[in-house]
């Protein structure tokens, strides 16, 4: 079954496969799992049954972690049960820990914020290492904070991954990050996230004394990372002042040293959707709604939807300046800076820049976008289970620039890339009507 917006369930394609098994392969010399039962009165150590598992994930996680420290175990799977659970500190999952949800089923474990004081960094889960894995559950209500005095940063209201980790069928929302506080919901450095959801996270990059740089609203990429089959839809930023230096939107992939990072962030096969950002004044900031772009590639996805209430560069894509970024394959569409369509811009203003823009599907078309085609109005819809389709009169069917990690990869809802010889522009390949068949007697 396809996975649109809260549906179905993929796996990992031949190419994440085969980039991940470097880092996530390695002999065991003994193995271990760890079982999770909502408020067991029975958990007992080790927890290496469901009739005495522990209580709660952020003891498990703890018992593991412990295990793998001591080399008791090189290994250690949590499985947890099903449920809602409240933690009210960071769980931590370190390298060769997996934390898994039992059933497979994202929707069924459910990992949540207690109350939190705002100015305190409450994330919900962090993975850190090679090897440490987050799989088939949700986390939600994760909460971000950096003082916009002190000129610090913090990362990653829900999840938090660096250092080789990975996350993989899990739903982050309803997350918020403020004053400095980047990536509302997901934070990935170094790592890997593939088929994960980012929803209904909030980003408040202000302060109105003292407003600070901040990158990414609902998920921010950096350093060697790989996203892949991920949507990022219906997330917001709001603030009274959008000051200099700020950069975001939806997803911000950042790479503060491109000379040092070029190339090495790619997102793909993914959906930038319905985000939004409402401001007072963005006179001294720069606007990236769906995605910004700073060292790194965006290919063979969908940026749709996506609004500003003011003007400013694009509320589609910004790529800022002329660094080794490329946007390439991607289909850009219906994005609005107030009544405006700004689907694409550079930061810099300078038109040959625009050449990071390649065998995109967008409109207008700029001179320096040779390789684009132009976008055609009423060419692609969500449909009623919330996936995005296009339609028979789309300009991306067929239209993209052959890869060779195309070769046996799937698009976002898991249909063959070639379905029909040569691929489409955007997230998803276009899908031929079975039609039917006459018959007279």
């Amino acid at each position: 079954m396809k996975r649109c917006i809260g549906f179905g369930h993929l796996h990992i394609s031949s190419w994440v496969v085969a980039a991940l098994s470097g880092a996530l392969s390695f002999e065991s010399l003994a193995s271990a799992t760890i079982y999770v039962a909502k408020d067991n009165a029975g958990a007992a150590a080790p927890y290496g049954t469901w009739e005495t598992a522990a209580a709660d994930v952020r003891t498990a996680a703890i018992y593991a972690t412990n295990l793998v420290a001591t080399a008791a175990a090189d290994s250690v799977e949590i499985l947890i049960g099903g449920g809602q659970y409240t933690t009210d500190n960071n769980i931590y999952v370190c390298s060769g820990v997996t934390l898994r949800g039992a059933t497979g089923n994202r929707d069924d474990v459910v990992i949540g914020q207690g109350a939190y004081t705002r100015q305190t960094t409450k994330r919900i889960v962090v993975a850190q290492g090679t090897g440490a894995i987050i799989a088939d559950l949700t986390v939600t209500g994760g909460y971000v904070y950096a003082h916009a005095g002190n000129g610090k940063h913090d990362y990653g209201g829900g999840v938090k991954l660096t250092g080789g980790a990975m996350i993989t069928n899990c739903h982050v929302t309803a997350c918020t990050g403020e004053y400095g506080g980047a990536a509302a919901g997901l934070y990935v450095s170094g790592s890997y996230a593939y088929d994960v959801m980012v929803d209904k996270c909030t980003t408040k990059p202000w302060k109105a004394a003292t407003p600070i740089q901040t990158k990414g609203y609902a998920v921010l990429v950096d350093g060697n990372s790989v996203v892949d089959r991920c949507q990022i839809v219906d997330n917001s930023a709001t603030g009274t002042k959008y000051s200099a230096n700020q950069y975001g939107g939806a997803l911000c992939v950042f790479n503060s040293a491109s000379s040092t990072y070029a190339n090495s962030c790619i997102v793909r096969n993914s959906l930038v959707a319905r985000n939004s950002a409402t401001y007072t004044d963005n006179s001294n900031g720069w606007l990236g709604i769906g995605v910004s772009l700073k060292g790194g590639i965006i290919e063979s996805s969908t940026i749709v939807g996506n609004t500003a209430n003011v003007a400013g560069q694009a509320a589609g894509v910004v790529v800022f300046k002329d660094d080794d970024s490329t946007i390439r394959n991607c289909h850009i569409s219906e994005n609005f800076c107030g009544e405006t369509l700004k689907n694409y811009n550079v930061h810099t203003g300078s038109t040959s820049h625009y050449r990071r823009f390649q065998y995109c599907c967008t409109s207008p078309l700029h001179a320096s976008l040779a390789s684009c085609v132009l976008d055609v109005d009423g060419t692609w819809e969500f449909d009623e289970a919330g996936c995005v389709s296009l339609l028979k009169e789309s300009p991306c069917i067929g239209a993209a620039s052959p890869q060779p990690w195309m070769v046996g990869a799937t698009d976002l809802y898991g249909k063959d890339r070639k379905l029909y010889g040569a691929a489409d522009i955007g997230a998803v390949e276009y899908v031929k009507g079975l039609g039917f068949v006459l018959s007279v007697r």
